[in-house]
């Protein structure tokens, strides 16, 4: 299929418009031009017609005089009874002004008088022929049309010019004007080509706010949300595969360690007391590989949230009172910071599963002790708690692997926490948001959204809990 360009649409009509006003103007121009001089022509005309109706038809010379052009006056006969164009022959006159043609519409047709552009001795004249009387005499009327003619060809030669060179300058302004719609245009086209190719990077530029502005950008709103949507395919095809290996592996090592376990007991009661603690290690051992088969089958199979009304600070103090002492253990000292907030719908059992996973993170963080501020929040689309440590920090590419399944920074971790707290709170219809600074410390935002139940529960602003241990 033969594809037209805008520019061409644009730049060949306006041409066309362009040459035909052109046109118009120069022959409203021309017409004007002979208009004029045709009135001239009546005008000088009266003159000798008087004279004539006089009687005095042989003062040519003088007539000639008086209205600078030749006169001829032909008998019934078509000859030249007296003319002011010297030395050129009679035949030749009546032949050059064609005055028996105009004899024949003047006396035949009844015409008052005919005119046309003739050619004598080399001359250009507009000839003008009267019936003299009713014997068939003829009176010519030769005004010199050397200079009108002259001025008629240079002004057509002028009307040419302006026509051409408005031609080019209408093609020059349709160019431009067709630039500034095909170039954008043809910016969004190549963008649609390397989107159409699989680059879902490519973003189209605004650089107007007009229609072709509009449609760049929700062209670049598209390709936004198709980006999101193959991001969005491509991890929940990643999830299905490392949840369905989740699940095989858990089946496979919670059996044999459920035996291990059930082996381990019994023969603790057959051990010398010197080896119990050895015994008690493996257990512990055991122990730690089912959490973490627990792990694994959460995030294969998670279960499906119950909600109800919530109170957010609440279930944030019951964690923060569940690991006190591990806290203290770890000499590290938590700040709480609440402001008043409403009730959520949402499940608190899974909202405990988050906030002990990231407090646990930040613990481990923090080996040598320090500190860790918990807040919460009212924002206008909902609450948002923070858990910001002193601990070591992360870098950046460890900060863009951490929701990732399997990835971890811990010596025994599964890579599995951040994961299962991202889905739950995903699953809440929140978001988590997680700043870092090598050396400085990490901050971990979630965000959940907020109901109509509102909360009496009136909290006082920045209770601190200091966690002394050694």
């Amino acid at each position: 299929m033969r594809i037209h360009s805008i520019r061409t649409k644009v730049v060949v009509p306006f041409i066309l418009w362009l040459f035909v006003l052109l046109l118009l103007m120069g022959g409203i121009t021309v017409g004007i031009f002979r208009h004029q001089e045709s009135k001239r022509i009546d005008r000088l005309m009266s003159i000798p017609q008087t004279i004539f109706a006089a009687g005095f038809e042989h003062y040519l010379e003088q007539i000639k005089q008086v209205t600078g052009a030749d006169v001829v006056v032909f008998d019934n006969t078509d000859g030249v009874i007296d003319t002011t164009i010297p030395d050129v022959p009679s035949q030749q006159v009546a032949e050059s002004v064609r005055v028996s043609e105009a004899r024949r519409y003047l006396f035949h047709e009844g015409k008052s008088r005919v005119a046309w552009d003739v050619e004598c001795a080399g001359v250009a004249y507009k000839a003008i022929h009267y019936p003299l009387d009713r014997t068939g005499r003829i009176w010519t009327y030769l005004l010199n049309r050397t200079e009108s003619v002259k001025a008629q060809r240079q002004l057509i030669a002028i009307l040419s010019g302006i026509l051409m060179g408005g031609i080019l300058l209408g093609a020059l302004i349709g160019h431009v004007i067709a630039g500034t719609v095909t170039g954008p245009v043809a910016q969004l086209v190549e963008a649609t080509r390397q989107v159409a190719a699989g680059d879902l990077d490519q973003r189209s530029q605004v650089r107007t706010q007009d229609e072709i502005g509009q449609l760049a950008t929700a062209f670049n709103q598209m390709t936004e949300q198709l980006q999101a949507s193959r991001k969005a395919l491509v991890e929940a095809e990643r999830f299905s595969t490392a949840g369905r290996m989740s699940a095989a592996f858990a089946h496979e090592i919670r059996n044999p360690l459920s035996s291990i376990r059930m082996l381990i007991q019994l023969l603790e009661k057959h051990v010398p007391t010197e080896s119990e603690k050895y015994v008690q290690a493996v257990l512990e051992e055991v122990e730690r590989l089912n959490v973490i088969v627990d792990g694994m089958l959460d995030f294969a199979r998670p279960t499906e949230l119950q909600f109800e009304p919530t109170d957010v600070p609440q279930v944030t103090d019951q964690v923060i009172q569940f690991m006190e002492a591990n806290l203290k253990h770890h000499r590290i000292e938590v700040q709480r910071d609440y402001q008043d907030c409403t009730l959520i719908q949402a499940d608190p059992a899974k909202l405990k599963q988050v906030f002990m996973n990231l407090m646990l993170n930040a613990m481990q963080a923090m080996p040598e002790g320090g500190s860790l501020h918990v807040s919460i929040q009212s924002e206008a689309q909902g609450i948002c708690i923070q858990f910001q440590d002193s601990g070591i920090g992360m870098t950046e590419e460890q900060q863009q692997l951490l929701f990732e399944p399997f990835f971890t920074t811990k010596e025994h971790g599964t890579g599995l926490g951040l994961t299962n707290a991202l889905r739950i709170v995903e699953q809440h219809g929140g978001t988590i948001e997680i700043e870092s600074e090598l050396g400085v410390g990490t901050t971990v935002s979630v965000q959940l959204p907020v109901t109509a139940v509102h909360s009496d529960t009136n909290r006082t602003n920045a209770e601190h809990l200091c966690c002394d241990g050694t």
